[in-house]
């Protein structure tokens, strides 16, 4: 967390509430590692300006 925070020039606590905040909005869990590679995907996605898919995270 501090070395992410330090690269990301903010301090260790805003880093922590950004992404408490960012996963509440998203509805993503980060201790899931399917979710996890599923969201770094569609940002990869997006930054090559491709559409998200209507619900990344799709029910069984």
């Amino acid at each position: 967390m501090a070395r992410t925070a330090e690269a990301l020039n903010v301090h260790p606590n805003t880093l922590r509430y950004r992404v408490r905040a960012a996963t509440a909005l998203s509805g993503i869990s980060i201790d899931d590692p399917d979710q996890r590679l599923v969201a770094m995907l569609q940002l990869r996605l997006v930054l090559n300006g491709e559409p998200l898919a209507k619900d990344p995270f799709p029910g069984p």
